[in-house]
């Protein structure tokens, strides 16, 4: 009782980037920042609401790509192909998305 377990450096990160995002919503490198991070911890649909605030806050194809992971992922081939099509209107020869 009462030994509570630390903090991994993960949900150290989110909390600031969470804090970050509180203060500035429109912080694009925070959203994307916490966005990769649920994605990797497999909150798919959490991470893909990040992900899309970043593209409003700043439209770079690196956000599509976890986007495109995630909808395979969440195995929604309608919307990776469509993500997968919106990399390639800003980057066309980007192997990645081919």
């Amino acid at each position: 009782p009462g030994m509570e377990k630390p903090a991994s450096p993960l949900d150290e990160a989110m909390n600031l980037l969470d804090i970050s995002i509180k203060n500035n919503g429109q912080f694009f490198d925070s959203l994307f920042l916490l966005g990769i991070i649920l994605s990797d911890r497999g909150k798919l649909n959490e991470s893909n609401e990040y992900l899309e605030k970043a593209l409003r806050v700043k439209q770079t194809p690196e956000p599509y790509f976890y986007l495109a992971n995630n909808y395979k992922r969440l195995k929604d081939v309608e919307n990776e192909i469509r993500t997968y099509k919106k990399i390639l209107t800003y980057s066309p020869y980007d192997h990645r998305a081919l």
